[in-house]
């Protein structure tokens, strides 16, 4: 029985990835990392419902209690918008390392179960750096427990956090009620003001007819993306939003490839168009639109991305026909997931 060493964050984010593993028949280990968290009275809120849930769920824990805010500033400081990279380096370094020296065969982490963190940037940083230290990265995707686990968190009454950690996200956290609560008074009071930018069917966008070519104007512009409830397209900031022209989704999912690790684990990588950043394929998401166009749920489940031409044929290859004949599925890892129909929105 292969012992593992899970990184965890949170006593809600632990039920469903400890679940999953032990039925994978792995001997699972905690280990509480998590220097990020702020304020300190936040930082014991999760340590404590994480010791309780692991008394209950008899699992082992190595907790580094450590809380060092001075750190953690002096390495994001100006460099605020992607301190992500450094929060996930430092904390899976820290499990990578524990889990060489104390004879691990592999290390994983549960921020690969919530929707809310940047997925592929986190299996990005834990390959490089389990090649780094000479350890196992076990990649599975947690996400698809996402709603069993919250359920179970909630039935526990477990403390449940409204933010990542950082006072960076819990600020980020009330500035989009802020946008969100004026896009609700927009909605209300008057119409939403157009942008004068159009997104055509193939992804590509326009700034009152002429497209826009530059990848960093384009980065941007989706870094402020976000749709309404009712399934407009807009740009925000934290001084407004106005409306987006989009003729079917501002995602095209342009390329499509299959990865396997060392332990023979498959996934299906994806690249977006005018993005830089791949993501791993949420195969139950996979689903068919008006004229069999296909697509997927991109961005932790948040967006539909279209699936190009030459991506639509890429995944074709690993694409089957049940036995009805009547409806299609891909098989991942043993696992079927269904293609099934779209829903606008």
């Amino acid at each position: 029985m292969s012992r593992i060493l899970l990184h965890i964050c949170c006593g809600p984010c632990a039920i469903y990835p400890v679940s999953a593993l032990r039925s994978e028949n792995f001997t699972v280990r905690g280990f509480f990392y998590n220097p990020h968290i702020q304020p300190y009275q936040e930082f014991e809120k999760r340590l404590k419902t994480l010791q309780a849930f692991a008394e209950s769920a008899d699992l082992p824990l190595i907790l580094r209690a450590d809380y060092d805010p001075e750190t953690f500033f002096r390495q994001v400081a100006f460099r605020e918008t992607n301190r992500c990279l450094y929060c996930y380096s430092v904390r899976l370094n820290a499990a990578a390392a524990l889990a060489k020296k104390s004879r691990f065969e592999a290390f994983t982490t549960t921020l690969l179960y919530s929707k809310r963190q940047k997925h592929e940037l986190v299996v990005s940083i834990a390959e490089e750096i389990s090649r780094k230290h000479g350890i196992a990265f076990l990649y599975r995707d947690f996400r698809s427990g996402w709603r069993e686990g919250q359920q179970r968190a909630k039935a526990l009454g477990m403390y449940r956090q409204q933010y990542c950690g950082c006072i960076y996200s819990e600020m980020e956290r009330f500035r989009k009620k802020t946008v969100t609560s004026e896009l609700h008074r927009s909605d209300s009071d008057r119409e939403l003001e157009p942008c004068g930018v159009h997104v055509d069917e193939n992804g590509d966008w326009f700034h009152h007819g002429n497209r826009i070519f530059r990848p960093e104007i384009l980065e941007a512009l989706y870094a402020k993306l976000d749709q309404l409830p009712a399934g407009q397209f807009i740009l925000s900031d934290f001084k407004g939003c106005c409306l987006l022209d989009v003729a079917d989704t501002p995602f095209i999912v342009s390329r499509v490839d299959l990865e396997r690790d060392n332990s023979g684990t498959e996934r299906i990588i994806i690249r977006l168009k005018n993005i830089s950043r791949a993501e791993v394929l949420d195969a139950g998401t996979l689903a068919t639109g008006r004229g069999n166009v296909l697509y997927c749920r991109v961005l932790g489940g948040r967006f539909w991305a279209r699936f190009s031409r030459p991506a639509y044929y890429q995944l074709a290859e690993f694409v089957r026909e049940d036995d009805t004949g009547q409806s299609f599925y891909i098989e991942l890892n043993g696992s079927r997931f269904s293609i099934g129909m779209k829903v606008d929105g």
